[in-house]
């Protein structure tokens, strides 16, 4: 698939085309046995604080998990926090910038995979993305594939097919997966039926939700149902906490250890 030329000039771009890398030279070749991890819908960085709310929220994780990341000429501030990145661009704006998701880790992965949606969103007519990544763990052969997600919103509020495809893209690859895995985004949930979805794919991967108490997840204005979702697989979670500022998104938080059996 080449790239098309959406409303507003934007760009969508193949799955060939999606894919950007930004290396940070202290990058080491894997992840520590204690991962410390935010999840987060960054708003395109525009909203008032999210420099300082970024630099806080960063410092000292070693995997970031983010949606609405707005790629462009003056996005120092993804380097400077001590992390390189992967990212999934789901469209492209004229002067070159784009946006989509993107996995930041102090480590540099062994594979990326990403997957663009065929649906758009309407009036705006732009896709949505997903992004995973595999890392090295301290055990010997031992890996954790980490995913992120922005699911696609308005572009099936009546049928949620296009959620639906979404999802099972999204699933079909991860299955591949054998080890310890956390898969964390805006799922952008709103009702019942997305949600009923969501619960039946992450039961086929064998995950469980990370639970935040007080749980205080954005949430969509017209259900009340929580956008933003982590589960994990074969880890212990610890010091789940959600953070508000910075954002239109609350952001989550939390740690993972590999369990032994």
């Amino acid at each position: 698939m080449g790239s098309l030329v959406s409303r507003e000039g934007k760009t969508i771009l193949g799955p060939e085309q999606a894919l950007r890398t930004l290396r940070f030279e202290g990058q080491g070749a894997r992840l520590e046995e204690r991962t410390s991890v935010l999840v987060w819908n960054i708003q395109k960085q525009k909203a008032h604080g999210f420099a300082e709310a970024f630099q806080r929220l960063a410092l000292g994780r070693q995997l970031l998990l983010l949606q609405e990341v707005h790629l462009s000429g003056a996005a120092e501030f993804l380097t400077d926090s001590g992390h390189g990145y992967e990212m999934a661009a789901s469209f492209a704006y004229p002067d070159g910038s784009s946006t989509g998701v993107a996995i930041g880790s102090t480590a540099v992965p062994n594979q990326v995979k990403l997957g663009i949606t065929e649906d758009v969103e309407p009036v705006v007519g732009t896709p949505k993305a997903f992004l995973m990544a595999e890392y090295n763990l301290p055990a010997p052969g031992q890996r954790l594939l980490a995913a992120t997600i922005h699911g696609i919103n308005r572009a099936d509020w009546k049928s949620h097919g296009a959620f639906e495809r979404q999802l099972d893209n999204l699933v079909e690859q991860l299955e591949t997966h054998q080890g310890p895995m956390i898969l964390a985004g805006d799922f952008n949930t709103q009702n019942k039926k997305k949600n009923a979805y969501l619960e039946a794919a992450v039961e086929r991967l064998r995950l469980v939700p990370v639970v935040f108490d007080p749980d205080i997840r954005t949430v969509s204005k017209l259900t009340r149902h929580p956008l933003d979702h982590a589960f994990v697989r074969g880890l212990r979670v610890e010091d789940p906490v959600c953070w508000s500022g910075g954002s239109d998104h609350v952001a989550l938080t939390f740690s993972v250890l590999v369990e032994t059996s």
